[in-house]
């Protein structure tokens, strides 16, 4: 069941569909992204393209190629409780329905408060 599964690389890391999709986010980010990129592929000779996620559940990652990954990045505390908790996910559709947005330290919300 995808979100406890183990990994599944299917292919070349970043997969050509990932690849595809970088070239697109190369011609639209910040240059100095995209020539820090090259810098450390010439250096090193690896090349440090990242993958492209598409969805994710649990503590499953799936890329635009299909490879799934088990996501060690809950230190950042949002992926904590795994992606799309049915309890979080039900939260922010309840809250997103009232107001999605209120800009937090200009105009606080009720919820944030």
């Amino acid at each position: 069941m995808f979100g406890q599964l183990p990994p599944s690389i299917r292919t070349a890391l970043p997969g050509p569909v990932s690849a595809r999709w970088v070239e697109v986010l190369a011609q639209r980010e910040c240059p100095s992204l995209t020539a820090r990129r090259a810098r450390r592929e010439e250096r090193s000779g690896a090349k440090h393209d990242p993958i492209v996620w598409a969805e994710a559940r649990g503590s499953n990652v799936r890329d635009a190629d299909g490879n799934v990954f088990v996501d060690l990045t809950a230190g950042f505390s949002v992926a904590v409780a795994g992606h799309a908790h049915p309890a979080i996910t039900g939260a922010v559709q309840q809250q997103v329905a009232v107001l999605p947005h209120a800009l937090g330290d200009v105009h606080p919300s009720i919820p944030k408060l």
